[in-house]
């Protein structure tokens, strides 16, 4: 299964849906269960204000859980489908630059060999003068 750039920018532009309904509700709710404060113009002093002296009710919970966790749950498989691809291919392309370095190590001390032996023979050699 391959992953391409329209599949992931649909995950993340579900992704984002789903946290601003969650920052919503939770604003929602933080806003619900708050109770009015003011602050007078006198000495600071900070007092509540109560109607019929009676606690606010508390937030009804939501009747219905958001179909949304399917859809998390299918971006999740998605998005691990396509990190575990990626891993293979660069595991493949590490194991073709591995070989490749084997390959040029022994080049290398080849032709040091022979670089060796070269200077051994024109060591023995005896050497001649350039005269112009």
């Amino acid at each position: 299964m391959v992953t391409t750039r329209d599949d992931i920018a649909h995950l993340c532009a579900e992704h984002d849906r789903l946290m601003c309904e969650h920052d919503e509700w939770m604003a929602r709710r933080e806003a619900a269960g708050a109770a009015p404060v003011q602050k007078s113009d006198e000495s600071a002093v900070l007092y509540r204000e109560h109607h019929d002296n009676a606690p606010a009710p508390a937030p009804q919970p939501d009747a219905e859980p958001s179909d949304g966790d399917d859809e998390l749950a299918h971006a999740i498989d998605v998005f691990a489908q396509a990190v575990e691809n990626r891993l293979a291919e660069l595991d493949s392309e590490l194991v073709k630059r591995d070989r490749k370095i084997g390959e040029l190590e022994g080049e290398l001390r080849e032709i040091k060999g022979m670089l060796g032996a070269t200077l051994t023979l024109l060591g023995q050699q005896k050497p001649k003068l350039w005269k112009p």
